[in-house]
């Protein structure tokens, strides 16, 4: 077959007769495209058959320009130049490559075959030769040796098409290349004809189109209803192919002309249509930073599978939508690398309980979800179920305060008689016993905490929404202004506690001079019994004793278990005179308290703080629940070390608690030691290995998501405000804080922090952190202390170096980079 049209039969439809670009535009032949038609393979082996012998010596010898005068002289048949002209109308045409293996999934030959645009019909005989000869380039073989093509496999066919004389033209990449995310297209475009898109001649406007968000770079010069026309046409793609696409267009008229598409050869080893698996580290990081053990993970896994479970179960929702909800209910975490992430795709679906266009805004505001997912599994449910749930799950915000207050109370009654207890003299057994205990009454009851984030979540949204009706120009910083500073929110009266036992210490000489000299075992055992410096030390632990950098982590060692940690990071502070900054309250949205006067406002307002301010005294809870069940795993360590069944008690972090309770119940014989040497080299591998903001698997596929702002060249980076003020000051990067020397001027740089952090946020100037949502522990802190900050900062560690001079922007939520010291 010589010729191929745009509508021939759909059978005929082969990539080895037409080519790849070709190929690709036969499948798409539901869109409107301007008419084409091919000279196929078996055209130009009929053309050149006689010549085929010395094009294979002359490219054998590297002889290109002998090639080239073979294929320009030679005549096609006048037969040939009539049946051609006989599908050419007077109007201008393109005149495309399309090699066999060009625009396939492997191998895209992007650039290096030729194509020819607005040739008259007297000038398409020449442009054919010409684009045939592309195939015998420099560069052609050049990227056939670096693939690994044997030449003698190319097969060259010629796509002649009608010009589209377009008012604008551009490229939808169905995946941000720039970022990695599939759930997120990017249509760039120009004015006039795509040739300066591509050859860079022009500077595209781009729109980024996450579902229903589109943000716009450049001049916005598309109408809705052509964006529209665009998004169907990707769509449409999207379900008719299995990996991402690069696909041309043009406008002419208000028209939409597609030109053609081709797999990215970027992302050719991705089938998108495969199951895939969205985990994203949002505010779980500030719990689980880097790498964690296998005990922590699979503790934590099935604490939030029967709490989540449970509350449900509280809010009376229908057995069978629980029953639906299960498989997500249990794969909420996962873990990759020995790295926690949230499972966003559970998520979602268990979010989709709550109905209305907003819920999963609101669920990725509380979450710092960066970027939405799209085409999530959802509940169904009746109109009745949705009235009962609705119904039952407003009562439980209402009477809120009576239920923190029961909960609170058997909380201390059945956990706090536990909490630096040592269970050393229990059997293994016993136990076991003791963690079903706390399990039955506590973990099984945990409906309260989790009601009281949604309750935050949903009020915090509420309050954002009325903001953003009011005429003021920084409305974040505004809603930050308003929840903080209540007082009394107990994450942040660790530090005023810190401070006080550090002014104790310098206002004595002799206890002063005992810091200056004396290590940290050394102080421990001469001031454990002294009346007031130990009282004082003494009702810090038992407060904040478990309150430690990664205090979520089983494996972590608090306060609690050894108490010279705080006696190394009083001597730090000491050492090094690190001084107490003081913050004033921030007046600069006092302006708007006249709103308050508006019921609606201020009801939205009181609930708001509430809601926050109680959701940190409950989360305290959660520490001493993890305190507890650490101490019984150590006990069980110690126990598993006398059997010789591992060989360091704190082996045992690297065991799942099913394996540990699959032994003492079943007696189940597993060779631990061996396991156990496994994971600690997979742990240590995985320690030197990136963390991720957000990953994407696709079966065996991994994908890594990274955010635009990590990209970006900007001196301005934004975030998530405090609230509290501008500051500038010198970044100093923070990554343990008990090693933190911050002097007067610093304003603290951090990946992430959590409650251990807190002595260090009085000392700051302004504190920046790259991770985080408008809820995070590090956000409320510095709310309530008036501190300057921006949290959520994508990239803010990589962007930002040490010791550069920044300013903070607690109102705009903006970090803004002046230069770097010396």
């Amino acid at each position: 077959m010589k010729y191929y049209n745009y509508n021939s039969p759909l059978e005929l439809n082969n990539v080895n007769l037409i080519g790849g670009k070709a190929f690709n535009l036969r499948k798409m032949s539901f869109l409107t495209c301007p008419k084409w038609f091919v000279l196929t393979t078996d055209f130009f082996n009929e053309w050149l058959k006689d010549d085929k012998e010395k094009i294979n010596s002359y490219l054998k010898n590297n002889k290109l320009e002998e090639i080239s005068n073979i294929v320009l002289n030679k005549p096609f048949s006048l037969d040939t130049i009539n049946e051609i002209k006989n599908k050419l109308s007077d109007n201008l045409y393109a005149v495309r490559s399309s090699a066999v293996n060009e625009d396939s999934i492997n191998h895209s030959y992007a650039g290096i075959m030729e194509s020819y645009l607005n040739i008259a019909k007297e000038n398409v005989f020449d442009a054919i030769k010409r684009c045939y000869l592309s195939a015998y380039s420099k560069q052609a073989i050049e990227y056939n040796k670096y693939n690994n093509i044997n030449f003698s496999d190319i097969q060259m066919a010629v796509i002649i098409q009608e010009m589209v004389d377009a008012d604008y033209a551009g490229v939808i990449n169905t995946i941000n290349p720039i970022t990695n995310n599939p759930d997120e297209i990017i249509i760039s475009v120009v004015k006039g004809l795509g040739e300066s898109l591509v050859s860079g001649q022009a500077d595209s406007t781009d729109y980024f189109i996450n579902d229903s968000n589109i943000k716009i770079r450049g001049e916005d010069f598309l109408s809705k209803n052509i964006i529209d026309k665009l998004l169907l046409i990707t769509k449409e793609i999207i379900k008719r192919t299995d990996t991402f696409q690069d696909i041309e267009f043009a406008i002419k008229d208000k028209e939409v002309y597609f030109l053609q598409t081709r797999a990215i050869a970027t992302y050719a080893n991705i089938n998108n249509k495969e199951k895939r698996i969205v985990l994203d580290n949002s505010n779980i990081i500030e719990s689980y930073c880097g790498v964690t053990t296998p005990l922590t993970f699979s503790f934590a896994k099935e604490v939030y599978h029967k709490v989540y479970t449970q509350t449900l179960e509280a809010g009376r929702v229908n057995k069978k939508i629980i029953n639906s909800l299960d498989s997500s209910l249990r794969e909420l975490l996962y873990f990759y690398d020995n790295k926690v992430y949230y499972n966003l795709n559970s998520w979602y679906h268990l979010n989709s309980i709550f109905k209305g266009k907003k819920s999963s805004s609101n669920m990725e505001n509380m979450m710092g979800v960066q970027s939405k997912l799209t085409n999530t599994k959802k509940v169904k449910m009746n109109i009745a179920q949705i009235l009962k749930f609705g119904i039952i799950f407003l009562k439980r915000l209402k009477r809120m305060p009576k239920d923190s207050k029961l909960f609170i109370n058997k909380f201390n009654e059945i956990v706090m008689p536990y909490v630096g207890c040592s269970f050393n003299t229990k059997n293994n057994q016993e136990l076991i016993e003791l963690y079903q205990s706390l399990e039955k009454n506590i973990l099984n009851d945990f409906s309260t905490p989790i009601i009281n984030d949604c309750g935050a979540m949903v009020y915090y949204a509420m309050l954002t929404r009325f903001v953003k009706k009011i005429n003021i120009l920084d409305k974040d910083g505004y809603i930050s202004y308003l929840v903080g500073r209540q007082g009394d929110v107990l994450s942040a009266t660790s530090a005023p506690l810190f401070l006080n036992i550090l002014n104790d210490i310098k206002n004595n000489a002799e206890i002063k001079i005992d810091f200056n000299t004396l290590n940290s075992k050394e102080l421990y055992e001469k001031y454990q019994y002294n009346s007031k410096l130990s009282t004082s030390i003494d009702e810090y632990i038992k407060i904040f004793g478990p309150r430690v950098m990664d205090e979520l982590k089983l494996e972590t060692i608090t306060l609690i278990e050894d108490p010279i940690f705080l006696y190394d990071m009083l001597k730090n502070y000491l050492i090094n005179d690190i001084d107490f900054i003081g913050h004033e309250p921030n007046n600069d949205f006092n302006v708007h308290v006249s709103l308050l006067k508006r019921p609606l406002f201020k009801h939205l307002v009181k609930k708001t703080k509430y809601f926050i301010k109680n959701r940190e005294s409950l989360r305290l809870k959660r520490t001493y629940i993890y305190s507890v069940v650490r101490n019984i795993f150590i006990s069980i360590g110690n126990n598993f070390k006398n059997l010789n069944l591992i060989n360091e008690s704190k082996d045992i972090f690297y065991l799942t608690k099913h394996e540990i309770f699959s032994y003492i119940k079943e007696n189940e014989i597993i060779d631990f030691k061996s396991l156990i040497q496994n994971r600690k080299k997979e742990y240590d591998v995985n320690k030197t290995k990136e963390t991720y903001n957000r990953l994407v698997i696709y079966g065996a596929q991994v994908l890594p998501i990274y955010t635009e702002q990590e990209t970006s060249n900007s001196n301005i980076l934004k975030g998530i405000p405090s609230g509290a003020g501008v500051v500038s000051g010198r970044a100093k990067l923070v990554t343990n804080p008990n090693e933190a020397l911050l002097k007067k001027d610093d304003i603290m740089l951090a990946l992430r922090t959590d409650p251990g952090w807190i002595p260090l946020f009085p000392l700051c100037k302004g504190i920046v952190v790259e991770k985080g949502s408008i809820l995070s522990h590090s956000a409320v802190v510095a709310r309530e202390m008036g501190i300057p900050a921006v949290v959520g900062v994508s990239g803010a560690t990589t962007i930002i170096k040490n010791n550069m001079q920044i300013k903070v922007d607690g109102i705009k939520g903006e970090v803004e980079i002046y230069e770097e010291l010396l």
